[in-house]
């Protein structure tokens, strides 16, 4: 590899003194076909040194020029983003309590789910069967599953959803493939649940199935289907 290194360079520095011997050679041309009878060595080597600076002088302004298109396009789009409608510059402070009520709302929309999670269970158990809390016991390692609903012969598996209707919020037809796709797997780990009829209910609170997520479940009725329990 050293060795490659070595023999590019010296490929490099041929190549540059041919090229200087080129460009002399063409100078001395010029010279003479300027009406310079004798043109001595010194002379041209004069003459080359001097246009190698002016082309280094040009490409330095040609490289400042290209600096300052570039900061112009920087300070053209800082100004652009800036002069936005509702653009505002935030103190410290104002980040912070922005921060803080960001915070709350996350809490209060985990408190929201969670008191609806609740609710569900204690429909469930109504209708006399055992529910496992087990979104509020596994809490992010779930698997989508926030309650199973046991009887002796059953195990139904819930995913609760209490989101308000005619939000940005809905259920598509991606979120019901994932929610069987990861019954599927806990199955797959939980063995225990072999000897019970699997059912999946995806519970809503408020209608907010979107038409892919109806077709979907519709289609497929014998592995997921949906239930609307609302809050009273």
């Amino acid at each position: 590899m050293f060795g490659k290194i070595i023999a590019l360079i010296v490929l490099i520095v041929a190549a540059y003194n041919f090229y200087r011997i080129y460009e002399r050679g063409k100078i001395r041309n010029e010279l003479i076909k300027n009406g310079r009878k004798k043109v001595t060595h010194e002379e041209v080597l004069e003459e080359q040194n001097k246009r190698s600076h002016e082309r280094m002088i040009e490409s330095m302004r040609k490289l400042e020029e290209q600096r300052q298109h570039i900061e112009a396009i920087k300070k053209a789009k800082k100004d652009f983003f800036n002069q936005k409608k509702g653009y505002k510059k935030y103190s410290a402070e104002e980040k912070k309590e922005y921060a803080i009520k960001q915070r709350e709302l996350r809490e209060q929309k985990v408190e929201k789910g969670a008191n609806y999670e609740a609710y569900v269970a204690e429909y469930y158990r109504s209708l006399g069967y055992e529910v496992i809390e087990h979104g509020k016991i596994m809490e992010r390692k779930d698997a989508g599953i926030d309650l199973i609903a046991k009887n002796h012969k059953e195990a139904i598996m819930i995913q609760c959803k209490n989101w308000k209707a005619g939000s940005k919020y809905t259920i598509n037809h991606e979120a019901i493939s994932a929610f069987v796709g990861k019954v599927e797997m806990f199955l797959a780990k939980n063995i225990e649940y072999q000897q019970y009829e699997i059912k999946r209910i995806f519970t809503v609170s408020e209608p907010i199935l979107d038409k892919s997520a109806l077709a979907i479940i519709n289609e497929n009725r014998e592995m997921v289907r949906y239930e609307h329990i609302p809050l009273p």
